[in-house]
């Protein structure tokens, strides 16, 4: 769980830097519509760290699902083990991750989704 530990805080950096780019990307080229989602999203981003940082875990049977996998697996590396784990492990990874966003209630539904977005994109970067 420490590994784990590890890996939440290297994630929660990646999301702020992907965070951080939107945040430079011009508004001015900027459909209307994306303009005020984005400024929403920009604005959002304080609270929605401090709500990620704040829900720490999430018990759920994805989890045990997930660490069971996890500590069966013999690759040392992190990136290699996580590579070897079984479709079903991944998902319930993802599944475990997603419920840890759903627990922050961190921002209205249109808001959630675009940040849910980034967080599976950083998890399917790293499979």
């Amino acid at each position: 769980l420490k590994q784990l530990a590890s890996i939440r805080r290297e994630r929660m950096k990646r999301l702020e830097a992907v965070e951080s780019a939107i945040a430079e990307e011009d508004r001015g080229r900027m459909a209307d519509e994306w303009k005020a989602e984005h400024e929403a999203l920009v604005s959002a981003w304080p609270e929605i760290k401090r709500r990620l940082v704040e829900t720490g875990d999430v018990a759920c049977p994805e989890k045990e699902a997930f660490l069971s996998a996890w500590e069966a697996a013999s690759e040392p590396d992190y990136v290699a083990r996580l590579q070897a784990l079984p479709a079903e492990a991944k998902a319930a990874g993802t599944a475990w991750l997603q419920e840890i966003v759903d627990a922050a209630r961190m921002v209205q539904r249109p808001r959630r989704a675009l940040v849910t977005a980034w967080l599976r994109k950083i998890v399917d970067a790293a499979r």
